[in-house]
């Protein structure tokens, strides 16, 4: 009896001591640091950031410390200006406040999960968290993180297109800043109202509060505000048709860009936008002279497609030298092209995106069932030990015969983990198996790789370009790296390295080489020796899993 209340008190001890190092908070240093950080976030982003990477997460105690360390980084990044893709970290706050009455930190959670979405371009599921950060509104006292969840919301409803709904949560956000004198989140509120009515073709009103974010924003502190609305403005009467206020207004802001020594920064848009006046004008010298310095600005494919679209147009119509517009007409469809193409390759990211996605969750499901099954386990051998020490000190003469009991026992739970181990073996082996059947879908939408498994012909050399930038671009540079890698292959043998990882078979080969299947098998037996030498670790390798692989 003796051992067993010894038993029990130090059972009690440890329970408590692993009670106190799970839910008591034994690092005041780092609670010190979390409170520093969400204190100045708002005023010092950069300094908060900075507080919060000098934090160790390993030395965090407690779920609640984990979270707001979780929500603070996510907050802390993206209020840096970085894009946040991965909502690993935001999760971990979510899970933790969603169930907590902590209506700021709650609301701040769901809000930077919609952010994080929104970087993601899921914008269904980006309005689903920002909708439910706006519930708790009410319940919060941080108006700037009112207007931070309103502004966001507006922008997604822009992004797609709902100007209505844009246009509810702009007046929402208006009255919150103008109740607290905000003059910047007026400015923003407004200027996205305004384009909700661009959007919605409804140009009187989009001029009407145009102008009412100029009056705002004449202070000289608001002045970059000021020109990049007096630009948009400046659109609405292009869009109407009155190219002469049109182009003071943007001649207005181009002038302010200049003036405030911010030229190349911010006059990409008013270059490509003076273009098109000019052009509506028939001024063909000035219309030339601003979509050149537009084409020398660092602009995006879209805006290059507007350029050569207008110089196209400027010339075909105004200067009537057609051999200049057709150039420009040739490299305004080259331009399409190559938005197409990037359109494409965005989608195939997206399509991989997903798919990985979906393998981490699947393998995050089968660690927690893993982590289940361990934890079952390991708590059912507890109470079977605990039993038997009861057992033990009621019952000695059964000592032997429950020893035995528990020892087969025991040894049937190592079976069963060792089967759950040859499944999750077999799991692995299968996703292995997706991995090489969606390659094969890949290679199954290009174009000239597909046709060439179903019809082998003859490669020609402008064939060879296209197979080595295909294996360039889908397979993270392969042709490139394999000839810096190895400098000793010759042509041939990059040619056949080619052909291997775009999974073409020896007779295929043998068709787009004009050789016969003994030359392509000779062919692949010197690339092996070219590889690998005489290593007979190496050699033992076959090439087609090699390359596969590399």
């Amino acid at each position: 009896m003796k051992n067993l209340k010894h038993f029990f008190l130090l059972l009690v001890a440890f329970c408590a001591l692993f009670a106190l190092y799970n839910c008591g908070d034994d690092a005041p240093r780092q609670h010190q640091q979390l409170q520093a950080a969400e204190e100045i976030m708002w005023d010092m982003p950069d300094s908060a950031l900075h507080v919060l990477e000098s934090i160790d997460p390993s030395s965090l105690r407690g779920d609640q410390q984990h979270a707001l360390y979780a929500l603070l980084m996510t907050q802390a990044q993206i209020k840096n200006n970085v894009t946040v893709k991965s909502d690993s970290l935001i999760n971990i706050a979510l899970d933790y406040f969603k169930d907590k009455a902590d209506a700021p930190h709650k609301a701040a959670a769901y809000h930077y999960k919609g952010m994080v979405s929104y970087n993601s371009r899921k914008d269904s599921t980006a309005i689903h968290y920002f909708l439910e950060a706006e519930k708790l509104i009410p319940e919060i006292n941080n108006y700037r993180l009112a207007c931070l969840i309103y502004y966001w919301q507006s922008m997604v409803y822009l992004f797609r297109g709902m100007s209505e709904y844009a246009n509810n949560v702009c007046d929402s956000g208006f009255e919150i800043a103008q109740e607290h004198g905000d003059t910047i989140n007026m400015i923003l509120f407004l200027q996205n109202k305004s384009r909700a009515s661009h959007i919605a073709k409804q140009y009187d009103d989009a001029i009407f509060n145009y102008k009412k974010v100029i009056e705002l924003s004449s202070p000289s502190k608001y002045m970059l505000y000021n020109l990049a609305v007096l630009r948009e403005l400046g659109t609405m009467y292009m869009i109407k048709g009155d190219y002469k206020e049109a182009k003071k207004l943007t001649w207005k802001s181009y002038k302010g860009f200049c003036d405030n020594s911010n030229e190349i920064v911010y006059n990409k848009e008013n270059y490509i936008q003076l273009g098109q006046i000019y052009t509506k004008l028939g001024n063909a010298d000035s219309a030339t002279f601003f979509l050149n310095r537009a084409l020398k600005s660092a602009i995006h494919l879209h805006q290059q497609s507007i350029v050569y679209n207008c110089l196209r147009n400027l010339h075909q119509n105004t200067t009537h030298n057609y051999k200049l517009a057709l150039e420009y007409d040739q490299q305004y469809r080259d331009i399409q092209d190559s938005i197409r193409k990037q359109e494409q390759i965005q989608a195939i990211a997206e399509m991989r995106e997903r798919y990985n996605q979906q393998k981490a969750i699947n393998e995050r499901n089968e660690a927690i069932i893993v982590k289940d099954k361990v934890i079952k386990l390991a708590l059912a051998a507890c109470l079977i030990l605990l039993a038997l020490v009861l057992l033990f000190q009621y019952k000695v003469i059964l000592k032997n015969r429950e020893l035995k009991k528990q020892d087969e026992k025991v040894h049937a739970l190592l079976m069963q983990i060792q089967e759950n181990s040859q499944l999750v073996s077999k799991n692995e082996e299968s996703v292995g198996k997706r991995e090489e059947f969606l390659t094969l879908q890949l290679i199954k939408r290009l174009n000239l790789v597909s046709d060439l498994h179903k019809k082998p012909r003859v490669l020609k050399e402008g064939d060879w370009t296209i197979l080595y930038s295909t294996c360039n671009e889908y397979f993270d540079q392969f042709m490139e790296r394999l000839a810096k890698n190895y400098p000793a292959l010759t042509s041939l043998d990059l040619q056949m390295c080619c052909l291997m990882k775009l999974r073409f078979s020896i007779y295929q080969m043998s068709e787009l080489l004009c050789i016969d299947s003994k030359s392509v098998s000779r062919r692949k037996t010197r690339l092996k020796e070219h590889l690998f030498g005489d290593s007979p670790e190496k050699r033992s390798i076959s090439l087609d899993s090699w390359v596969q692989e590399y």
